[in-house]
């Protein structure tokens, strides 16, 4: 896995859950996810706490031998059901050039709630925005809102 067992530690404290599909006992793909009430460093300094009834699937990814097969589905389909099936809420972050992401989550019944946008310098956040209705807002008030749709 490409986290250490001490960032696994931190991870796991922090209210969050890694999920894994095995196929024939080979690791094939992960996905971490935030549950209720944990708090997510979004993209450059923003934050969200997980909504109640709610979960936040993060930090994705399926080996490159296996992709294209329909793994990340079926692990996003586990989850999404089988996991959390009296969750109301189901967040992820995507970035706008993933479009193999942005597919399976569609298939998966992810619909863009916004658009976020963000620049750096040397680590620095120079400016950030949403887009939502077509209208430009504050990001951060974006994602506080999420906490209260459930």
């Amino acid at each position: 896995m490409p986290w250490s067992e001490a960032e696994f530690l931190r991870r796991t404290g922090a209210g969050n859950v890694l999920y894994e599909l095995f196929i024939e006992g080979q690791p094939v793909c992960y996905g971490w996810v935030a549950e209720a009430g944990a708090r997510v460093g979004v993209l450059h300094d923003l934050n969200l706490v997980v909504p109640e009834r709610g979960f936040y699937v993060w930090d994705c990814a399926t080996r490159t031998a296996f992709r294209g097969k329909g793994y990340f589905f079926a692990l996003l389909q586990g989850i999404n059901h089988g996991a959390y099936p009296s969750a109301t809420l189901a967040l992820v972050a995507v970035d706008t050039g993933n479009g193999a992401s942005r597919r399976v989550l569609a298939r998966a019944g992810f619909r863009p709630m916004f658009s976020y946008v963000s620049a750096r310098l040397a680590k620095r956040p120079l400016f950030n925005f949403a887009l939502r209705d077509g209208r430009l807002v504050a990001a951060q008030r974006e994602f506080d809102r999420l906490e209260h749709l459930v």
